[in-house]
């Protein structure tokens, strides 16, 4: 009794010194508070991860856990683009993170995505905010390949500090050429089989095709009447906006060109923010306190003034100090890298074959579009996937429909197959969380918790022609626990419509992989049938459920979850997740 009593006392004695020293690790990281910010219960961690040690080349991150239970939260990594671009300025403090500037103090965002998740924003390449090369010469030239490869050593080294987190469900997430960083780092990832669990990647309003994004700006402008019919035809035929950009990024602009771009310019004007076309501008403070003095508006509801406020509460030393970083070869933080030189010629790399590849490996993908950017529009993103899904052979799993946020639309969204799905998000710009937050989170909501999006009016819209014709019952699977559907007859023809009776291949030949188990969707008259299909490999967790047809649902039968709900969500959701469900 004693000798058991000290083997656990060893134990529990080990565990807390684990513990203990897991913890210390990212002690030095931690965030007590950041200047100005409100009260919130959640840890905060910021600091510098070593990328080259005799370069000298380090990333910056600021890390926020979730705001509840998040040991049992996913993690997300968030990439913003460019290139060159900060995902700690943009992404957390002007769309997503907790907390946002306002003149001196933080304010809580109450639509943050470490509601869902825990986030990991990072600055990279180095040269980016924070993030910095001591050997300047690497400024001069940086391209994908390089961040992807400086990405994923962050990652390792990141995961060593906060070892706790390297079983997690992992996302990576990002918008913009985020298109290019996102699926590149999660191809690598997937190639050099580090063990990261990796799920899924969304990208949103993405660089994922030169000539197809970029040439659909044209179309754009023109529906939402911000350039004249005859300008339209100038940007079509004389020279669009994907040459415009590949001869401005090889110093050979042409006259052509230049004139046409010119005069699309000169109709958009100066107030129009090509980023989101039906959002106001931050104007000057000095035109802006004479707004207020004469009261011409009202006060705005988004604060589109809030990239200008992050500059200056990313350059105030306290707020440095909170966030342990500093400058290292520049003399100011800035939204967009203005030292880093990056191989432009990178944007004519598609990736949407990338995109192909991941979802070949089993990995999640959800492309999404705020629908008012003009800079990457909806229009060309939205035929780049449903071309990806043809080539793919994918069929449509989810036709394209409106979601819902709350009792308002909040978009469109399609899927195909099991791992491709694409969205719109109603209303919202270029950067989607800081003009539409709320359906931002929903969408967030949705994918890292592996739901589908809320139809009608905030519910699941019913599509299963099966469902009317069953008679319901209190049986419900939980959406986590269904992983592999199956579906079987009974003996009698005269019974389940006549269907006939699945044999053991035929079964096995309706299969559908979603993620782990399986649902028996029943019609079987006898229960040994029952236990005979329990008994198989391929059936090692087996929900039986009767279509009706059967009352004998007494005997060899196992259930795993609580049962409270009817039928028909069961149905459903075999449905939801492309199953082949007999009587279809």
């Amino acid at each position: 009794m004693i000798s058991h009593f000290r083997t656990d006392l060893v134990i529990i004695s080990a565990f807390i010194i684990y513990i203990t020293a897991v913890e210390s690790i990212h002690e030095a990281d931690k965030i007590a508070n950041l200047p100005g910010q409100p009260k919130v219960n959640f840890h905060q961690y910021a600091g510098f991860i070593t990328i080259d040690e005799k370069q000298d080349r380090a990333f910056f991150y600021y890390f926020v856990e979730a705001e509840t239970d998040p040991a049992s939260k996913p993690l997300v990594l968030w990439l913003n683009g460019g290139p060159g671009c900060s995902s700690v300025g943009a992404g957390a403090f002007c769309e997503h993170g907790p907390f946002k500037p306002s003149g001196n103090v933080l304010i809580k965002n109450d639509y943050s995505w470490n509601k869902e998740a825990n986030v990991l924003y990072l600055e990279s390449p180095a040269g980016v905010g924070f993030s910095y090369s001591a050997n300047k010469s690497f400024y001069q030239f940086v391209n994908d390949e390089m961040t992807a490869q400086d990405n994923l050593i962050f990652l390792e080294n990141w995961f060593d500090k906060f070892p706790e987190f390297k079983n997690r469900d992992f996302y990576i997430t990002g918008e913009s050429y985020g298109g290019h960083y996102v699926p590149q780092l999660a191809n690598l990832i997937i190639q050099s089989k580090a063990k990261l669990n990796l799920k899924g990647i969304a990208i949103g309003n993405p660089l994922l095709e030169f000539n197809t994004d970029f040439n659909s700006r044209a179309e754009f402008l023109w529906s939402h009447g911000l350039i004249s019919d005859a300008t339209y035809d100038q940007f079509t035929k004389v020279c669009n906006y994907s040459q415009f950009r590949r001869q401005y990024d090889n110093g050979n602009l042409t006259l052509g060109c230049s004139r046409v771009f010119k005069q699309v310019l000169g109709e958009l004007g100066k107030f129009v923010d090509t980023y989101d076309v039906t959002l106001d501008v931050c104007l000057s403070s000095a035109y802006m306190q004479s707004e207020v003095l004469n009261q011409l508006k009202d006060k705005p509801k988004i604060d589109v003034c809030v990239e200008d406020e992050t500059i200056v509460y990313l350059n105030r030393i306290d707020v440095q100090k909170a966030l342990h970083t500093r400058l290292v070869g520049v003399n100011q933080w800035t939204i967009c890298s203005e030292v880093l030189h990056y191989d432009m010629q990178n944007l004519e790399v598609p990736t949407i074959g990338i995109l192909g590849s991941l979802v070949k490996s089993g990995i999640r993908v959800l492309v999404y579009s705020g629908d008012q950017d003009s800079v990457i529009p909806l229009t060309g993103t939205r035929t780049l996937v449903n071309g990806l899904a043809k080539e793919l052979g994918l069929n449509t799993t989810v036709p394209y429909s409106p979601w819902f946020e709350g009792r308002q639309v909040a978009g469109w969204t399609q899927a195909y197959g099991n791992f491709l799905s694409y969205a719109t998000i109603r209303g919202a710009s270029h950067e989607a969380p800081l003009s539409q937050p709320e359906r931002s989170l929903a969408l967030f909501d949705s994918f890292v918790n592996g739901k589908q999006l809320p139809q009608m009016n905030g519910t699941m819209e019913e599509r299963n022609p099966l469902s009317h014709s069953l008679k319901p019952n209190n049986h419900h699977v939980e959406e986590e626990q269904v992983l592999k559907v199956i579906t079987v007859g009974e003996s009698s023809p005269g019974r389940c419509r006549g269907r006939g009776v699945f044999r053991e291949k035929d079964t096995k030949a309706n299969l559908v992989e979603t993620e782990g188990k399986l649902l028996l969707l029943a019609c079987v008259d006898n229960k040994e049938a029952h236990g005979n299909y329990a008994e198989k490999d391929y059936a090692k967790e087996v929900w039986y459920l009767d279509f009706g047809c059967s009352n004998h649902m007494s005997g060899n039968r196992r259930l795993f979850s609580k049962l409270n709900e009817t039928f028909r969500e069961i149905v459903k959701f075999a449905n939801n997740s492309s199953t082949n469900v007999m009587g279809k």
